[in-house]
């Protein structure tokens, strides 16, 4: 019985060590990519939009803005690691903390204020406790910011759950504080996109909270679709331009 336990000991240790051996040679590979770099297509402007983004993550909502050539002057996110990946391919600018308890005249004035609040609140899987929990409520340090810093437009991302939580309540709350905020007040539209009509490789139905500045002339329209189910982008597809 013991030369059996001792057979089985080696046999996770082996299992053990090829796979730290796989993961070895994806963090090279990983490494080996990361010096792609990613050029604003629009680097030629010579206003460039203002952005400050929260609940920033690792980029990804700001990673389009900079390549079109905003100018992402501030962001912020708690996760640490998350700030670390989003220095490393946008930018230094990104600030580590909790949004709560960030003095928000350090944030500067901007014209376009973004950001994807806490979501699992709002997911269908989770336990939806909607904006009667702390996380949930996380959406009023976002609408306290459109109030003070008055942006031309702002762009609010979450799940599509966010439709349905609090049994609808919490859309129609959300909506109406954003509504108010501000010296002017904001026209609002609440849109729910499938990113992969757009080009993104995934099924990804998200809800945008897009609020445009009353005292602006110009109002939004969401842009026509790219893509439709019969050439839409696969994973495939994607790996390869990356690579």
């Amino acid at each position: 019985m013991q030369l059996k336990k001792e057979s089985e000991n080696q046999y996770i240790l082996e299992v053990e060590n090829n796979l730290n051996l796989v993961e070895e040679k994806q963090l090279e590979m990983f490494y080996e990519r990361r010096d792609f770099t990613f050029t604003p297509k629009n680097e030629t402007l010579e206003n460039p939009y203002s952005v400050v983004s929260l609940f920033s993550g690792c980029g990804g909502m700001d990673l389009g803005f900079y390549q079109e050539g905003f100018k992402i002057i501030w962001a912020n996110d708690i996760d640490p690691i998350a700030c670390e990946t989003y220095r490393r391919n946008i930018g230094d600018h990104i600030v580590s903390g909790d949004i709560t308890k960030i003095d928000y005249s350090e944030i500067p004035n901007c014209d376009v204020l973004l950001g994807g609040f806490p979501c699992q609140d709002f997911s269908m899987i989770w336990k939806r406790g909607g904006i009667n929990t702390e996380r949930g409520n996380l959406y009023r340090n976002f609408v306290d910011l459109v109030d003070l810093k008055k942006p031309k437009v702002f762009i609010a991302e979450n799940v599509k759950g966010l439709l349905s939580a609090n049994k609808g309540k919490a859309i129609e709350q959300i909506v109406s504080d954003f509504s108010a905020t501000g010296e002017f007040g904001y026209n609002i539209t609440v849109n729910l996109i499938n990113f992969a009509d757009y080009g993104t490789p995934q099924l990804r139905q998200r809800v945008l909270i897009i609020g445009t500045r009353k005292d602006i002339e110009e109002k939004f329209t969401i842009p026509k679709p790219t893509h439709t189910p019969n050439n839409y982008v696969s994973a495939r597809e994607a790996l390869k331009i990356c690579a």
